[in-house]
């Protein structure tokens, strides 16, 4: 890259160096701010080479290591590199690293992660580069400090990974761009990294490889959102941090979609998410007083809900779900907004608009089970009746003759209750 860049100013004359050099130590420089010692010729001939351009009402050097160079005359390579190494493949490494209290044989380390020669270099000099690790005879040893468990280890890459990311050149201008910019997507970043790094000459396939390297990473740090679905990275928002043991992983479920916690459970989830947010905390099942089992049927109501968003190692609460907890009196509203966009309770709501006498529980069992085709045991059935009612009731889109907080029975025995 430097003998490239020598080669460029080779091709300048004596007073297009000069000029350039001159507009780098002022950089960005208004057009009124030229005088007469910079010829609108040369700058122009300067832009038409690429190594200035011009911006608004402003000229700069057209890339920052160009400018950092003319400066300095040194060429900052180790804040401008590409992370090449797939971001699964870096946390497995690191996982296994964890796993041997923080230190292991490269051979080991190696044959654990299963990569080839060349591709598991790569693993290893990202590391480095990142200061995750040091290797050393043989041995390769983190650096991420001490920590004594899981969660404690999930804490301290993330902060370290926060820490050094930024210093990435590439890295920050990605952060700047978000400051205005709503979301990039993949193709706005293979074409803004490609745009930065003029020197190397990539395809795309390969340029939008490591735009998802850098997207993910900067998931992992806390310093973006890489939203999978929309293929596109976003300003970083509140969340409910969380180590990968302490967010269950979202349930398999297999068939029609329906809610699994009754309301209180959902209110009750999403005011403790908020509060650990404000405080910076993780979130356990036992701060809410559930199960991890039953935390996990919460969590994924509340996904169902879209009132958070669940990723590898965090909660997010998007705007919807943050209204919902700071804004009481608009929660049966937010509630029946969104619990209608799930069919199987849009649905039961029109069940219960066909009935003027109270119906036992027995048969809007039925009826249920009849205008979904679903094959549910009737104490399956049973349990989702009565969290749909305790959902209609809070919606306020329960017929008046719902209004009470029981429902008739042909048996007497408890209500069923899911947690």
């Amino acid at each position: 890259m430097e003998s490239l860049i020598k080669e460029d100013l080779r091709g300048l004359s004596t007073r297009e160096e000069d000029i350039l050099r001159r507009i780098a130590k002022v950089a960005p420089i208004g057009v009124r701010e030229l005088d007469e010692d910079f010829s609108y010729e040369i700058v122009q001939s300067l832009i038409d080479k690429r190594l200035l351009k011009r911006i608004g009402n402003k000229y700069d050097i057209s890339w920052d290591i160009l400018r950092d160079y003319l400066n300095s005359s040194i060429l900052p390579v180790r804040n401008n590199y590409i992370l090449l190494a797939k971001s699964g493949s870096l946390l497995r490494a690191l996982h296994i690293l964890f796993e041997a209290n923080g230190e292991i044989d490269t051979a080991e380390l190696q044959k654990q992660i299963k990569l080839a020669g060349n591709t598991f270099s790569v693993v290893m000099r990202d590391m480095e580069r990142l200061e995750l690790i040091i290797e050393n005879e043989g041995k390769v040893k983190l650096l991420i400090g001490s920590f004594e468990d899981q969660k404690d280890f999930n804490r301290s890459l993330q902060v370290h990974l926060k820490e050094r990311l930024p210093n990435n050149r590439l890295i920050s201008r990605l952060l700047k761009m978000l400051e205005t910019d709503e979301a990039l997507t993949m193709d706005k970043m293979c074409n803004l990294l490609a745009e930065w790094s003029p020197y190397m000459s990539l395809s795309k396939s390969t340029w939008r490889e490591y735009a998802r390297t850098f997207a993910k990473l900067m998931d992992a740090a806390h310093l973006a959102t890489f939203n999978r679905k929309e293929q596109s990275l976003i300003k970083y928002e509140l969340n409910a941090e969380a180590s990968e043991n302490s967010i269950p992983q979202a349930r398999h479920r297999v068939g029609i979609k329906v809610p699994w916690a009754y309301y209180s459970n959902v209110e009750a989830t999403m005011v403790k998410l908020y509060e650990a947010i404000q405080r910076g905390e993780q979130v356990e099942p036992a701060q809410i007083g559930f199960k991890a089992n039953t935390y996990s049927k919460v969590l994924t109501t509340l996904e169902d809900l879209e009132f958070i968003i669940r990723k590898h190692q965090i909660i997010d609460l998007p705007p919807k779900g943050v209204e919902f907890v700071l804004m009481p009196d608009k929660r049966p509203e937010l509630l029946a907004e969104a619990a209608l966009k799930i069919e199987a309770f849009s649905i039961f709501i029109d069940i219960l608009k066909t009935h003027n006498i109270k119906p036992t529980l027995s048969i809007l069992a039925t009826e249920l089970k009849d205008r979904l085709g679903a094959d549910w045991k009737d104490s399956t059935v049973g349990i989702y009746v009565r969290i749909m009612l305790d959902w209609a009731r809070h919606a306020n889109l329960a017929p008046h003759i719902f209004g009470s907080r029981t429902v008739t029975s042909t048996r007497r025995r408890p209500a069923y209750r899911l947690f």
